[in-house]
C-alpha cells in the first residue's frame, strides 16, 4: 500500500533537534509532502496555525492531514519553565479545532489522522495515548514501518475508492519492490548469510549524527548519576529518587532513550548493538531508573526503604552501561 501523495500532507512535531533531523530524513524517503516543526515554541503553543494551516500551505490540494506528535515536548522557555503541552493535549486541540471550523472540516474530507511518537510505549502509556490519538509510532520504528502503518490506516475502503486512480501505480511499484526485497531476504536466510536488511538505506552521515548526539547526551547525564551514586554509598538514607535527580535529569534521560531508540530504528548492526552494548538494554535500564522516581512519589513510609535500596542498585547498573557505551562511541 502507498500513501496518496497528491492529497496527503504529513506534519511532524518534536522539540528535539536530532529527532527532527531523523523525521525529515524518514519523511523524505516516504516521498509524501511533509513539514517537520518544533524548533520554535510557537509551533507547540499554537498548533492549529502552525500544523494544520502549514499543511495547507505545503499542499494546497490536500484533503488528508497526518500528524506525528512527540508526546513529551519538554519545557516552554519563554515562560517560567513550565512543561509544554503533551502531544495528546495538542491532539485534542487539533480535533476540537476541526470540529469547530466548518471550512477546515469541509476541506479535510480524508480526515485528520493523529499519531503519538514516543519512547514510552508500554501498555499503560499506549492506552493513555489512544484516548486522543489514532495510533502510536515507536521511536525505534523505521521509515518503512511508519509508511506502512500510515498507509494501512488511510487505505480504508472509502479511501481506496477516493484515491484509486492516483494510487494504483504507486501501490504496484511498492508491492513489486517489497516482493523483491522479500525474495532477497529469503535467499540470504537460505544461504545462512546475515539477513538482508530492507531498511539499511539510511545515510551513514545521519547515523553518525545520531551516534554523536547519543554520546553528548551520555556525557551530559553521567555527572549527575555519579553524584547520585556517591551519595548513595555515603549515606543511603539521605538519597532518594527525588532528592538525587536535578529537576531536568528525568527529561534528559528520556531524551537519551529516544536517541538510542532512533539508532535502533535505523535497522543496522550498529543500531541494534554498539560494540558489545545492546541499545535496547540501555533503554530498558533508563526506564527502570525513571520509573523509581514515579514510584517514590506515590509510596508510603513502609515502601520507601525498599524503593530507595532498589533505586541505588539501578543507578549503579545504569552508570555501568553508560560508561561502557561512552567508551564505544
Amino acid at each position: 500500500m502507498s500513501i496518496p501523495r497528491d492529497t496527503t500532507c504529513i506534519v511532524a512535531l518534536d522539540d528535539c533537534k536530532m529527532q527532527r533531523v531523523v523525521l525529515k530524513s524518514y519523511l523524505k524517503k516516504m516521498d509524501v509532502p511533509h513539514v517537520v516543526l518544533g524548533d520554535c515554541e510557537d509551533h507547540i503553543t499554537n498548533p492549529v496555525k502552525n500544523l494544520l494551516q502549514e499543511a495547507i500551505r505545503v499542499l494546497p490540494s490536500l484533503s488528508t492531514v497526518v500528524c506525528i506528535l512527540d508526546q513529551n515536548l519538554g519545557k516552554l522557555n519563554s515562560t517560567t519553565g513550565e512543561d509544554a503541552p503533551l502531544g495528546t493535549d495538542i491532539a485534542q486541540t487539533l480535533r476540537t479545532a476541526v470540529k469547530a471550523d466548518r471550512e477546515l472540516a469541509s476541506r479535510l474530507t480524508g480526515g485528520l489522522h493523529i499519531y503519538i511518537r514516543s519512547a514510552n510505549d508500554d501498555g499503560a502509556s499506549v492506552q493513555f495515548y489512544m484516548q486522543n490519538a489514532d495510533g502510536v509510532i515507536q521511536k525505534q520504528a523505521s521509515w518503512k514501518d511508519i509508511k506502512i502503518q500510515i498507509a494501512n490506516r488511510l487505505n480504508t475502503e472509502s479511501q481506496v475508492q477516493l484515491f484509486v486512480d492516483a494510487a494504483n501505480r504507486r501501490v504496484r511499484e511498492d508491492e513489486e519492490k517489497a516482493l523483491l526485497l522479500l525474495r532477497e531476504d529469503g535467499n540470504s536466510r537460505d544461504n545462512g548469510e546475515r539477513d538482508v536488511d530492507a531498511h539499511a538505506d539510511v545515510d551513514k552521515d545521519l547515523i553518525d549524527m545520531i551516534c554523536n548526539d547519543v554520546k553528548e547526551r551520555v556525557l551530559d547525564v553521567l555527572p549527575d548519576l555519579y553524584i547520585a551514586q556517591a551519595s548513595s554509598r555515603s549515606n543511603a538514607l539521605c538519597v532518594t529518587p527525588t532528592k538525587d535527580f536535578p529537576n531536568d535529569l528525568d527529561g534528559r534521560l528520556h531524551g537519551l532513550k529516544g536517541a538510542l531508540l532512533s539508532l535502533e530504528g535505523m535497522a543496522t548492526m550498529s543500531a541494534a548493538h554498539i560494540g558489545s552494548v545492546d541499545a535496547a538494554d540501555v533503554c530498558s535500564q533508563i526506564s527502570r531508573v525513571r520509573q523509581f522516581g514515579h514510584d517514590y512519589d506515590g509510596a508510603n513510609g513502609d515502601d520507601m526503604s525498599g524503593i530507595v535500596s532498589d533505586f541505588h542498585a539501578e543507578i549503579d547498573a545504569l552508570v555501568y552501561k553508560l560508561e561502557e557505551l561512552k567508551m564505544l562511541l
